[in-house]
């Protein structure tokens, strides 16, 4: 961010889904906010959002769930 002091929370939702044994599926999102805590007034933040999307294959096996 540039500054001295900032603060950063972070949040999102992940889904998995195995296709196979060792192909997995993701899909979720993720909420970011960037600010520097109210420390100086104004606080101006930024909030970004972003979605996300994976194909995981695994080259060891995996236990059965």
């Amino acid at each position: 961010m540039g500054a001295a002091e900032s603060a950063l929370i972070e949040a999102g939702l992940d889904l998995g889904y195995m296709i196979t044994k060792r192909l997995e599926f993701d899909a979720g999102f993720s909420l970011t906010h960037f600010s520097n805590g109210a420390l100086k007034v104004p606080n101006y933040g930024i909030i970004t959002i972003a979605p996300k999307i994976s194909l995981k294959y695994n080259f060891f096996d995996l236990p059965n769930f």
